[in-house]
């Protein structure tokens, strides 16, 4: 007799299937998530389902992922606990005649394998890829830095947009593993193909980290792998509005300083929120929303606002960028404001190769680099560098 009680909440084990290969991270992760240990196989076991922040098994795998190296995950493996080993869920005669037998152990990758999407098959094939938007000082002659922006390569070779990307995150519930791929991508794609003397900025989503300490360190050692200083790399701090811990993001940006990371905030002036959080972490970098500055050209209030902003990250110590720049009057009129650093489509458009300088038609440089650049030969990185998770192509010959 089967038991008919509708609950959906239910336990997984998991522990590394070779006892001798135990893995600190694992064990110091779990006590952080609250994960409990079954005294007689050391297992830990994890809640899915009912109350859980992990609704199915691939939850805990895919967070699990995000947070090992490829060769500590492929070493866990994981079963249902069954209800007679957790406790009868009722009093229902099922649950009183459930049978003892115990579930086999199965390679965790097994157990909740991915999801043939996609986003899963760009991710693990290095179809995620880098494109390089310029930012210039107030000469606009040689850029001062790029920003990192991702793009995915299609089936048919076309570009996908980062829109794309993460709506199918959100789907298959993987901006966390999307997240850490795009970071290291980008700090490898950069080391190989940026001026060793400009900034790299690199977007991430606060809420696709959930332990710094443990988040960050596949990041962190990918700059160090590929000899970055650490003072060249700036995160930005992406979709500021949605922040809703900030005593979590502080965490974040107080582990990527002590690397020697800079951070900037991203967005700043479109709303309140923003500013909260400009004056509770006292970021290296601002950039103005790209509204506020659009809306300088005819609005007194735009400009007072503007003005403030210049004047905060002066007596704050820190830069501040226009971003949206995209005409000649825009330019000028930030120029006057003593903004620091510009970006927009008037100076270069994001691109797979950097520009290096000012492109005088960058209205049409986004459709002829988009169109002729071959997306295979974006990614100059060694492939063997990188976990299996977070591969990026490697260069083809010219005329491959």
């Amino acid at each position: 007799m089967a038991c008919e009680c509708r609950t959906d909440k239910r336990f997984m084990l998991i522990k590394t299937a070779d006892q001798c290969a135990d893995f600190p991270e694992f064990h110091e992760l779990a006590s952080l998530r609250n994960w409990s240990t079954v005294a007689t196989g050391g297992e830990l076991m994890v809640e899915v389902g009912g109350t859980s922040q992990y609704v199915t098994a691939r939850d805990v795998a895919n967070f699990l992922r995000t947070i090992l190296l490829e060769v500590q995950f492929r070493g866990l493996i994981a079963r249902w606990l069954p209800a007679t080993e957790a406790g009868p869920c009722c009093g229902c005669s099922a649950n009183k005649k459930a049978s003892a037998c115990q579930p086999a152990y199965l390679s965790l990758e097994d157990f909740a394998p991915l999801d043939a999407t996609p986003l899963v098959k760009l991710m693990q094939s290095g179809g995620i890829q880098t494109f390089f938007q310029p930012i210039f000082q107030n000469d606009c002659e040689s850029p001062w830095g790029y920003e990192c922006l991702m793009r995915g390569v299609a089936d048919d070779g076309s570009w996908l947009m980062p829109k794309q990307l993460l709506e199918w995150a959100a789907q298959e519930r993987l901006i966390f593993m999307l997240d850490r791929i795009c970071r290291e991508t980008h700090i490898r794609n950069a080391a190989a193909l940026l001026p060793d003397d400009v900034a790299i900025l690199i977007n991430f989503l606060p809420t696709a980290i959930y332990e710094p300490s443990f988040c960050l360190k596949t990041t962190i050692a990918a700059a160090k792998s590929v000899g970055i200083e650490p003072n060249r790399v700036i995160f930005e701090v992406v979709e500021t509005e949605k922040v809703g811990d900030s005593d979590h993001l502080a965490k974040i940006l107080d582990e990527y300083r002590k690397s020697g990371f800079r951070v900037a905030l991203d967005d700043v002036g479109s709303g309140f929120a923003g500013l909260m959080l400009l004056a509770d972490l006292n970021p290296d970098l601002i950039k103005m929303d790209r509204e506020l500055v659009q809306g300088a050209a005819n609005s007194e209030m735009h400009r007072i606002i503007v003005r403030a902003l210049v004047q905060i990250a002066r007596e704050s110590g820190c830069l501040i960028l226009a971003e949206g720049v995209e005409t000649e009057a825009e330019l000028t009129l930030m120029k006057s404001f003593g903004v620091d650093l510009f970006q927009g489509f008037l100076l270069g458009r994001p691109a797979p190769f950097p520009v290096s300088g000012r492109t005088k038609e960058s209205k049409n440089l986004k459709s002829q680099n988009e169109q002729s650049a071959k997306p295979g030969y974006v990614s100059y990185t060694d492939s063997r560098q990188l976990s299996p998770h977070c591969i990026v192509s490697q260069p083809q010959n010219a005329s491959g």
